[in-house]
């Protein structure tokens, strides 16, 4: 849409009548930019904007950018100065303005990466017609609407912004100004940026982060409110589809020719070669005619900035190849093609699913029944595997389900033969709530079962690892199968049925489980290894040790430290490369003890650049390796990207010793040739070689380590260039990081015996679980009280985080009749004149003042309960789970007094799938909310040491007679 067009809408706005928005209006929350400003600060921004939403009538959605799109229904979108964004971030954005929506933005919107530093333009300035030039502060006061400004936002006088701060703006003539930065006489303060807001036809920018100022003055909420109806009544923009990729292009063209100057200025003549590969991608992206070319010119360019990275020769380039896949392949002869295709692209390591949902695809192996669909084959898909990736040089690992029996609710060939080995949730449940069953992990029949079939994989084929997968627990609600619970019973003495959260008795059952894991990995390991001490024994394990071992059991520290693990993959499954680092972050720690091949998934990255740059990130911190989630979904992605990423062919990180020190040696070559165009000289070179000929490189690791070791401080001592010097020295570490693991394996170490995770919570002297029977009758909710005068309270209530007594006095008592559940709260307050009352209609958040609260658990497997609060005036507010929309039966009241306020209350159960009969249990809680110099006092009938929605530490209520 030319300017033209754009005041010509303008005019024509101006005589339609302006309509409420229905819920078309979005606010881009993102997670990035909360952590960018810190959470208080990024709340008071949403705050700001919400405010001027609310003022206006306007409807709103909250949209999380880690969902990865813009629901179809939202026509403009609101960026609250999201100043760190991810690329990933952007796209959404970009992909929303490209369709159609229209975009508000303010301030940094989009100008700084994920890590803070800045950009060299807001991502979004193509769209606004914006160009960053500097920040400006001490005379950015007052905002005058232009005439164009003045329809927009129906403000004709200047407005007043405290804090005088801007992100100053060059414009183009593709944006109309809508409001200019002047001084309060009116005059322009800046002539050659003076550009306050902007409008385009994809949307709306002003230089200040407008959200901060809406409490400031009416006006301020009125142009924000104005800016978003307009956009919302905007036609949608004509998108050049091809200039726009033309704009893209050539604006990362210009990236990677600043990067050419700064990364390769020791290296002139590559630098030359690179700039006229520069030049030619200009001339190419001009001549460009059709959108086509200007893409392949992009991966073009792409391919050579991934080549440009540093490649490893000795990396795991690792594949899981799921059954699915194996079976699409469709016969024994387009599998091996398949497998050449993965050697072609540079994998070294294929783990092929060997035994899954208590079956298997190989036809030699006895205890587990082969898969149907494999049974047809004319040839056993596990050899043709075999035998075709020993010829590409291609380690093959076993994928192996370890304690997971079944899947998709199927009661597969173990469930129906050996049901005493199959594990039950606390519940008496098979399956798990995603329709997955496991096996036991105590029964010792079952233990050995698994393992001899596992190691029977090795005997009847020349694997070179076994995979171990599914090697923990579902859930902290499994592990209660009958031989489980007897044998920590006659262990322990303790009845797991009848442990209380955050007692000593549940750490004794978590470390109980735990070690089911732990002592099984441990026999595995020794077991295979007597079998042949060449097996590389891997696990996929979860990313978070502490999450890992609170979740699942799966404390894979303790078989890193206590040496009964090879190699580990944590599934690294994240969605984001900020995710993706945090993780990565955390499990360097263990990079020294255990080979570590970060494991990424396929199944929903959004392009092949995503996938590249999960693997870029991931060889940063752990250069040893990958392994790729799964070949199912890797025609979705360009192989080209991945072929150039690993870029040289490698062998795997954990080979054996003599293979290692030949890549060294290759590789110390390659780098000395690169040192004598540094300037190295001849007699250097040989200074190098002769001391490197002198290493002792036999099977003793830990001495070829030492020997490296004196070597790097021998480079760093006699070789006086120091550009030389430092590549050099950087190889040579990277040697000895290679060598770790076999180093940790090699050295004695005293046995590491696990304690409580660190996060688990224990109470000393914790508060029993409250029982008490309810009597049946029945109250009319008016607050006389009359049919409570013989019922007993429950008990005292408790400070709800220690248990102590809590002052002041409030008790609860409780009746039931045929369909309701009758509460009554009595609440002393000897400061009547100071409590905190928040009013409002329902569902209104009550809880933030004087009140008092009910949950009522229905289902603990699906944590399925219901909550319901009552303020002080009688406000009430309720929710199924988190859920403020759904709405119960009930009716309360509230009555207060000098000294003592109550509250009246009927819940009717039948409403929520509840039938109150005598002898029936109910799991429930009351707590209150007292408020004192604008600070909260919780306190609780059944202590939760924590969040009131802890339903794990509800009491019980038995019906009476």
């Amino acid at each position: 849409m030319t300017v033209k067009r754009i005041l010509v809408f303008l005019l024509v706005l101006l005589v339609t009548e302006q309509v409420v928005l229905a819920t078309n209006v979005g606010i881009f929350y993102s997670p990035t930019s909360e952590k960018y400003y810190g959470s208080s600060t990024y709340k008071t921004i949403i705050d700001g904007l919400i405010e001027a939403l609310e003022f206006g009538k306007i409807n709103y959605d909250i949209i999380n950018s880690l969902d990865g799109y813009i629901p179809e229904n939202i026509k403009v979108l609101i960026d609250p100065s999201n100043a760190a964004l991810t690329d990933s971030e952007v796209s959404v954005v970009e992909n929303f303005i490209l369709n159609g929506g229209k975009l508000l933005a303010a301030y940094e919107s989009s100008l700084r990466f994920p890590d803070g530093k800045l950009r060299m333009n807001y991502a979004y300035g193509d769209f606004l017609s914006i160009k960053f030039k500097s920040w400006g502060s001490g005379k950015y006061y007052f905002l005058q609407p232009t005439d164009d400004g003045e329809k927009v936002f129906n403000v004709s006088n200047i407005i007043n912004l405290p804090r005088g701060f801007a992100f100053l703006v060059e414009t183009t003539e593709n944006s109309t100004p809508l409001a200019l930065w002047v001084k309060e006489d009116k005059t322009i303060v800046d002539e050659k940026f003076p550009s306050a807001a902007v409008l385009t036809q994809f949307g709306i920018f002003f230089g200040e982060n407008i959200y901060l100022h809406t409490s400031v003055s009416d006006e301020i909420k009125i142009i924000l409110v104005n800016a978003v109806k307009f956009l919302a009544q905007m036609p949608p923009a004509e998108v050049d589809f091809m200039e726009y990729e033309r704009k893209k292009l050539s604006s990362k063209i210009f990236d990677f020719e600043q990067a050419i100057s700064e990364q390769y200025e020791a290296f002139p003549e590559r630098a030359r070669e690179l700039e006229e590969k520069v030049k030619n991608f200009k001339a190419k992206l001009y001549a460009a005619s059709d959108i086509n070319s200007i893409k392949e010119l992009k991966k073009e360019l792409d391919l050579l900035q991934i080549g440009l990275l540093k490649k490893y020769s000795i990396q795991t380039r690792g594949i899981w190849l799921d059954n699915q896949s194996i079976k699409k392949t469709g016969s024994p002869e387009r599998l091996r093609e398949t497998i050449r295709k993965l050697h072609s692209i540079g994998f070294n390591m294929i783990i092929p699913e060997v035994i899954y949902k208590g079956k298997t695809m190989a036809s030699k192996l006895s205890y587990f029944p082969q898969d149907d669909d494999f049974q047809r084959w004319s040839e056993d898909p596990l050899q043709v595997i075999v035998d075709e990736a020993k010829k590409l040089n291609i380690e093959v690992h076993a994928w192996c389900w370890v304690f997971a029996a079944s899947s998709g609710g199927e009661e597969n060939y173990f469930i129906k033969n050996f049901p005493d080995w199959i594990e039950k949730d606390k519940y008496g449940n098979i399956f798990t709530k995603n329709g997955t069953a496991w096996f036991s992990h105590s029964n010792p029949q079952t233990r050995e079962y698994l393992i001899d079939g596992i190691l029977e994989i090795a005997k009847k084929y020349e694997i070179d690892g076994i995979n171990l997968d599914y090697i923990r627990y579902d859930g902290d609600e499994m592990g209660y199968d009958e031989h489980a619970v007897k044998s920590f019973m006659k262990e322990t003495g303790v009845d797991p049925y009848k442990i209380e959260k955050y007692s000593k008795d549940q750490v004794i059952w978590h470390m109980w489980r735990e070690e089911k894991i732990n002592s099984f990995v441990e026999e595995l390991y020794k077991r295979a290894k007597a079998l042949n001490d060449r097996l590389l024994i891997s696990a996929d394990v979860y990313p978070s040790l502490s999450g890992a071992r609170n979740e699942k059991k799966q404390n894979w520290e303790a078989w890193v430290r206590n040496k009964y693990i090879d190699a580990l993959i944590p599934m690294n499954y994240k969605g984001s490369i900020e995710d993706l680092k945090i993780v990565l972050e955390m499990q360097t720690k263990f990079k020294n003890m255990v080979y570590l091949y970060s494991g990424l998934q396929m199944i929903n990255l959004k392009s092949t650049e995503d996938l590249i740059e999960q693997i870029k990130t991931s060889i940063n911190y752990l250069s040893s390796g990958i392994v790729l989630f799964s070949l199912s979904y890797l025609d979705r992605y360009d192989e080209d990207y991945i072929r150039n990423i690993f870029g040289v062919e490698a062998i795997c990180a954990h080979s054996e010793i003599n293979s290692l020190v030949k890549a060294f040696e290759r590789k110390l070559h390659e780098d000395l040739a690169l040192c004598q165009d540094l300037g190295l000289s001849e007699s250097e070179v040989n200074i190098v070689l002769e001391k490197w000929e002198k290493i002792e490189f036999g099977n003793d690791v830990g001495n070829i380590f030492s020997q490296l070791s004196e070597f790097f401080y021998y480079i760093s001592d006699n070789i006086k260039n120091p550009k030389a010097a430092l590549i050099l020295s950087d190889e040579i570490s990277w040697m000895m990081d290679i060598l770790r693991p076999k180093v940790y394996k090699a050295m004695p170490v005293e046995k590491f015996v696990p304690e409580k995770p660190v996060d688990m919570i224990v109470v000393d002297n914790i508060k029993p679980l409250p029982k008490v029977i309810v009597p049946f009758g029945h109250a009319k909710v008016d607050g006389i009280f009359d049919e409570w005068k013989d019922i007993d309270e429950l008990s005292r209530f408790f400070v709800y985080d220690t248990g102590e007594i809590f002052q002041p006095y409030t008790s609860v008592k409780v009746m039931y009749d045929d369909a309701n559940l009758y509460v009554q709260f009595l609440c002393e307050e000897p400061y009547m004149n100071d409590v905190k009352k928040v009013s409002g209609p329902r569902d209104t958040r009550t809880y933030l003042g004087d009140s008092v609260e009910v949950f009522i658990l229905k289902n603990e497997r699906d944590r399925e309960y219901y909550h319901f609060v009552i303020g002080i005036d009688g406000t009430i507010y309720d929710e199924k789970g988190l859920d403020s929309k759904w709405n119960g039966d009930i009716e309360a009241i509230t009555t207060l007094s000098d000294n003592l306020w109550c509250a009246e209350i009927r819940i009717n159960l039948r409403t929520i799938g509840l039938e109150p009969v005598e002898g029936g249990i109910l799991k429930a809680n009351f707590t209150r909310n007292r408020w004192r110099a604008g600070k909260p006092q919780y306190s609780c009938w059944s202590v939760t040491y924590g969040s009131y929605h802890t339903i794990e530490r509800f009491g019980t209520l038995i019906f009476g007679e």
